[in-house]
Formats: structure tokens, sequence, C-alpha cells
């Protein structure tokens, strides 16, 4: 909590910090316009003498800060426009209103080429083993992330049964731990279980990066093995995108994703939801039971209680583009799922009433600012808590099920064994991110995450086991620097170093044996 508070503290400073020292100074705005009255976006304003300048969006507004008292000509071109001056005297403090009507040029070119690169082709050229996935190639199907990613070489899924289920991840031979998995650049590992790649529809992505071995200081991870990296649309833009889908075993999966900016102000609101419902009645081969012994006998049968059930839902509100704040972003994480579990850890035994309910909520808040205080300097940062809970529920009244439908009885209850355990994994995220582009060669980058783990449980069904009183905590810390050095868009050279942090309290009941434990690597 220590460390959330001044990551928090920190962000106040930066944001206080920045609007002293406005003094005197007007706003520009307006709009650029055809003759006609048609709005001309991506034009060009520049103030003279201060080579103050910004571009119109697509609207055709525009805005200039931090213009200070006196006489300005500002100018506005556009491409197969005449440019048009206009001397402006800014005398006080209040918005100055200024428009632009831009005749036709009566001389057009015939050609203009424009050549960049793109955000997916820089991270290609980065240096590191990466590929990336296009969301957009993608835009048609109803796939979740999983399915997605699984076109992808290296990439290995193994999922355990229908929608909602487990699955094994592998990117190239590495699985578990090895391998992390982030929502622009924050590890997912705190948003629950009801959040994970197989229920998250492509929609929310605009594209997808897969590292290989070697991950980005950046990202701030201790992943061996990779990371997958899914980055969001934050452009400022009003849009608006929903989709449906239905499917065999009467699957449902839907997605609504929506943002309204205010380019004058730099307000901005944006939501993303998604809904998931499967009965996973498939057919199944099984072992066929009678009086509690396998006959050796095969059987074909449906699933019969494995329906699936999430809901989710990622709220942001903010402000962009502004002086003091490239995106300050204050958001809400909510989302819920309820399985049926159909079998135990073998197909041969059947469950009729087991099932595990998860849910998070999970406040949000994101700041990014570049060139702060001097150019070159970047700062990102992030920071979550996470109050959700899981729980296995297991009550059934000495029955058993089988797959040919009957119901026996026996003397205890539970199916597997009685339970209502329910744990609140109260999870605390923070971090920051620290970039210097020295020159065009040369940068510098500087990493630091911190999450805080405490699990608290719970069994009504067994109030006084010591186990779930104990407490089980656990902090980790990520700090990671590199250089980089780029000669020609040619030669990539990187040089980054991680240390790791791991303090915490394992806790394991013999009798009434506690041991404390802490471990620290490097």
């Amino acid at each position: 909590m220590k460390f959330c508070f001044l990551a928090l503290l920190s962000i106040s400073f930066f944001l206080s910090g920045a609007t002293f020292g406005q003094g005197d100074h007007c706003t520009i705005i307006g709009k650029v316009l055809t003759s006609s009255g048609e709005p001309i976006p991506y034009a060009t304003i520049v103030t003279q003498p201060l080579q103050l300048g910004t571009m119109s969006d697509q609207n055709g507004a525009f805005i200039i800060e931090r213009v200070p008292l006196g006489n300005y000509s500002i100018q506005a071109r556009a491409i197969g426009f005449m440019p048009y001056t206009i001397t402006v005297t800014v005398d006080d403090t209040e918005a100055l209103s200024v428009n632009f009507k831009l005749s036709p040029e009566p001389h057009s070119l015939d050609e203009v080429v424009v050549t960049g690169k793109s955000e997916a082709t820089k991270i290609k050229e980065s240096g590191f083993n990466v590929n990336v996935i296009q969301a957009k190639n993608f835009s048609n199907r109803t796939s979740d992330l999983n399915q997605v990613l699984a076109t992808t070489t290296g990439v290995r899924i193994r999922e355990d049964g229908g929608l909602g289920s487990g699955f094994n991840f592998s990117l190239n031979g590495f699985s578990g731990n090895q391998v992390r998995f982030f929502l622009d650049g924050v590890p997912m590992d705190n948003f629950g279980s009801s959040l994970t790649l197989n229920n998250i529809p492509i929609n929310l992505a605009e594209r997808i990066e897969i590292y290989k071995g070697v991950v980005p200081v950046w990202l701030g991870s201790d992943a061996l093995g990779g990371a997958i990296n899914i980055v969001t649309d934050k452009k400022a833009r009003n849009f608006l995108d929903v989709s449906y889908s239905y499917g065999s075993f009467n699957t449902h999966r839907s997605s609504v994703n929506f943002a309204i900016t205010d380019s004058a102000t730099g307000l901005t609101a944006r939501a993303n939801l998604f809904q998931n419902y499967s009965d996973n009645n498939y057919w199944v081969d099984v072992d066929e039971v009678i009086n509690n012994s396998y006959t050796g006998n095969m059987i074909r049968v449906r699933r019969f209680h494995d329906t699936y059930d999430s809901k989710s839902a990622i709220f942001e509100v903010g402000l962009l583009d502004k002086k003091y704040a490239d995106q300050l972003l204050f958001g809400f994480i909510v989302s819920g799922s309820d399985k049926e579990i159909q079998t135990a850890s073998t197909m041969e035994r059947a469950y009729g009433e087991r099932r595990q309910l998860s849910s998070t909520l999970m406040p949000t808040i994101k700041y990014q600012k570049k060139n702060l205080f001097v150019r070159g300097l970047s700062l990102s940062t992030y920071t979550s808590y996470n109050f959700g809970y899981d729980q296995t529920i297991d009550t059934a009244t000495a029955r058993t099920y089988s797959w040919n439908g009957t119901i026996g009885y026996k003397a205890n209850r539970g199916e597997n064994s009685l339970t209502m355990y329910r744990y609140s994994n109260n999870l605390i995220l923070a971090r920051a991110n620290l970039s210097y582009l020295i020159s065009e060669h040369h940068s510098l980058v500087a990493n630091y995450t911190f999450n805080s783990f405490d699990r608290k449980g719970h069994d009504e069904t067994d109030p006084d086991n010591m186990r779930y009183k104990l407490p089980q905590r656990v902090n980790k810390s990520v700090l990671g620097l590199g250089y980089r050095f780029d000669w020609k868009e040619k030669v990539t050279l990187s040089f980054f170093a991680k240390k790791y942090f791991q303090n915490g309290a394992a806790y394991y009941i013999s009798d009434r044996y506690v041991s404390d434990s802490w471990k620290k690597m490097s």
C-alpha cells in the first residue's frame, strides 16, 4: 500500500507541477474549411514567428495552446489548396477563435508519395525475436485471442474442453510461468480467472505482440520463455464496434466496443464489453459404469453439467493530449464467471452439481506523458487493485451422478469433497516506466514493477480450519535498466539487466508449525 500511495503522490506532483508557471498565455481554436464550408482534415496550422503548430482533426478543428500575448501571423496549409494567412492580436488570456477558408490550388499534384513505418514494423525491427498480429485481419471473425494466437508459428494451445475450459499455452516449448501475458503492457496475472485469453474477443485488440525468448525491459516481467502483449486501440477518435455470434452447443458470444472523445477539451470515455455463454453439451466417449464398476464398454453420451457463462466490462474515462498528460485515464475492470464442473481429473467420474465462481473488481489509473520536463523524456505509470474472489461450491446432498443419467447416493455430502471455499486475492500492481531518447541513435529505459499478493480465504462448511486463517502474502518487485543503440536503421544493439526481489510468508500446516521464508533472486 505504501508504494501505491507513493505512485499516486508522484502522479499528483507531475500534474500539479505542470500547471504552475503558465503565465499570460492564450489558446487559439478554430476550423479549416473549404470555400464551400466543408471541413479539411489534416491541414497544417503554424503561428509565426513562434513556430507553434498543429494539425486539424477529421472535422477540420484545431487547437494551439500556450500562445503568449502579442501579434502573430497564423497560416493554414493543406494539400490541394492555396495557403491562407491571418494576422491576429493576442491581448488577453481568453480563448481566441480563428477560422480559415481555403481555395483550391489551380495546379494540383498528379501524385503524392508519403513514406513511413507502421508501429508493427517498428516493433519487428526493434532487435527482439517478435511477431506482430494485426487484429484488423480478423475483424470479420468472432474469434477469441487464443484462437488467433494459435495461428502463429511456435504457439501451441491445448484446451481441456469447450468454451471456458482451462488451457495450456506453449511458446517455443516454454509454458506455465515461463510465459507471461500483458494487456497494454500491464501484467494480466492479477486480472483474475474470469478474464483470460480464451474469453477475450479479438475485437478488443489493435495488435498482438508475441515476444519469443528475451522480453523487453519496459514489460517489467520475470518471464524466461517469452511474453504476449495485447495492445488495444487508444487513438483519440469516436467509434462503435458491435459483434455477435451463435454456434453449436447453444454458444453465444458478443462484444461492444466504443469510444467518445471531444477534440476541443480532450475528454474521453471508452468501454469494452463482452460476454460468453455455452452449454458445452457435446458428445464424448466414456467407459460405462454399472454398480460402481467399470464394464470396459465405451458408450457415447452428452456432457450434461458443463455450462459456462462469463461477462466482462472495461471502462475508462479521462483526458487525452493535454500539455500535462498525453493520457490520464481512470478505469474500472469488472468481470464474473460461473462455470459448472463436469468431471474430476479423469472422465470416468461425472459431477452433476459442483461449480466454480469467479469475480474481478479492479479500479485502475493510467498516466502517460512524452517530452516530460525535457524533450525526449517519457513517463508511463499504471496502478491497480483487485478486489475479486474465486469460489468452489460442492454441497451435493449425498448424491452421485453417472454418464448414463442415473443418480446414486452415498453417506457423506459433496460429490468430491464438501466445500464452499471462497478466497480473495487482494492484488496491488504498480508500474512505472521512464525512457529517455538521448539522440537519434541512443536511448535509455528504466522500469519498475511492484506486485503485492495477499490471499484470504474462508469456508462456511469448515469455518475452524486453520489453513484458511493463516496469512498468505507475497511481495515481488522487478527492476529493469536498458540501453539501446540504433545505427542508420541497419544495426540495433540492446543491453539490459533485470533484478527480481521477492519476499513473503509461506505457511505449511503440520500441527501448528508456521515457517517464514525470504527469497531474493538476481
